[in-house]
């Protein structure tokens, strides 16, 4: 497609041949510089604003946009008069007072994945989830790229949505948050799926219905739904005469688990198509990832040998429940990418015996109590690090031994000499990792770095 092209689909899309436009796209991470980065080289004129007065890498997007108004260091309700359409990065809540006024005098909210939306005529999988959802992304692309498919991959996930556009992409499968789906209305995916649905950014969200209604989105335009019965919450998600394929690692499914000959069997429909066991991802909730890869796969009619392939050589992304050291005969297991307190869960139901468990950060307004039964369940010694260190150990009401550092590095100190040998250190935070790190990846990698200084 070209740019002619493009921009004429954009401009017809959004309106912007009827009337006057002032378009400003809010925050300047890196959503929103993709976003001005398409929009300027299509032609599209708008402005930028940042509530932080230094983002990150500003000298070089003030290099690149230097035609173009930008403003940093708060909101200002004088930027926000007079403007039609409003681009607001996920990380700025629609809730801020200058952008829901913005709004409410009838300024159209836009996103990336609109854009990306009007800009493509291929096939879109569109993933989303509590939990799984890079994990679930990345797997079916491996399957896609067995297949021969040209594919990209991305979204939350990586590179922006509008990076991805190219020509010779047969196939595109977005990770999509609940922030994205939230400001999106044009994607119209071939096949979309939540993953499940579990208490996260409460600090963003009235509380869990809100989160699954906005969770639900997804779906709206979808030709087939692939839906996890073994959640309430995505069950009821889907209408009766939307096309629709299950999973589930416990009922009756479309895609499901069989036990034959004393071998767990992943199934579609009747026909076993992979022992469990050839699988390189532990626990249950990787079963659960696969079953919903296998479903998407299908759906965009890649062959079954290719679904197979992709699953056996499928090797997990970095931060998840991955073994980081060995030495001294002690497993160091780094799970940061386990921002919430589900994602710890199913970490901790993926080991038979009982861990030496690291956790902690920014709780974000989660509910802690169905953590801490499965953590008296589960785990001999809790190690608490960062913000909100305290509401944890009040949670876990003394059920088992609790010992505190102000740091990560501290807290891998204090494992080392708890740990005997046969026994698994885990990181896994139930906790976003803002409150110390950039990201849940420099988390994870402090604790890599800190394992294998003390193991050496």
């Amino acid at each position: 497609m070209n740019q002619e092209t493009v921009k004429q689909r954009v401009v017809n899309k959004m309106g912007l041949e009827s009337s006057p436009a002032t378009i400003l796209i809010v925050g300047l991470g890196v959503t929103g510089v993709s976003v001005a980065r398409f929009l300027k080289n299509i032609g599209v004129n708008f402005s930028l604003i940042d509530s932080r007065m230094q983002p990150l890498n500003f000298s070089q997007i003030k290099e690149i946009f230097t035609d173009y108004d930008i403003y940093t260091g708060g909101f200002p309700d004088s930027k926000f008069i007079g403007v039609t359409h409003l681009f607001v990065s996920p990380g700025v809540s629609l809730r801020e007072p200058c952008i829901a006024q913005c709004l409410a005098r009838g300024a159209k909210l836009l996103s990336d994945i609109d854009l990306f939306a009007y800009c493509t005529d291929a096939p879109v999988i569109a993933i989303t989830g509590s939990n799984g959802k890079s994990t679930v992304t990345t797997m079916v692309e491996v399957m896609a790229q067995s297949a021969g498919k040209k594919v990209a991959a991305g979204g939350n996930l990586g590179v922006p949505a509008l990076d991805l556009l190219a020509d010779e992409i047969e196939l595109y499968i977005l990770e999509l948050s609940s922030f994205q789906l939230e400001r999106m209305t044009a994607l119209k995916p071939q096949v979309a799926v939540v993953l499940n649905v579990t208490s996260d950014h409460m600090d963003r969200y009235s509380d869990i219905e809100a989160y699954a209604k906005v969770k639900s989105k997804i779906y709206d335009h979808a030709r087939t739904c692939v839906v996890n019965i073994d959640d309430r919450r995505v069950l009821a998600m889907v209408a009766s005469e939307q096309k629709q394929l299950t999973f589930s690692v416990a009922k009756m499914a479309d895609f499901s688990v069989r036990e034959e000959s004393h071998t767990q069997w992943l199934v579609y429909g009747n026909k076993a198509v992979i022992a469990r066991s050839k699988i390189l991802l532990v626990g249950e909730h990787n079963t659960s990832n696969a079953l919903a890869a296998m479903a998407l796969a299908t759906t965009v009619g890649l062959p079954i040998e290719s679904i197979v392939s992709g699953l056996m050589h499928y090797q997990g992304l970095p931060h998840r429940l991955q073994i980081v050291s060995t030495a001294h005969e002690v497993i160091w297991v780094n799970d940061s990418k386990a921002t919430n307190p589900s994602s710890c869960i199913a970490a901790l139901m993926a080991f038979d015996e009982k861990v030496i468990l690291i956790a902690g950060g920014d709780c974000k307004g989660a509910d802690l109590t169905e953590l801490a039964a499965i953590i008296k369940q589960h785990v001999r010694v809790v190690i608490l690090f960062g913000r909100d260190a305290e509401l944890i150990e009040d949670a876990l009401q003394s059920t088992v031994p609790i010992y505190n550092s102000e740091t990560l590095e501290g807290a891998v100190l204090v494992a080392k000499e708890l740990a005997i040998a046969g026994e698994t250190v885990l990181l896994s935070p139930a906790c976003a990792s803002f409150d110390q790190f950039k990201d849940y990846q420099e988390r994870g990698n402090i604790f890599a770095q800190t394992v294998r200084r003390i193991a050496a």
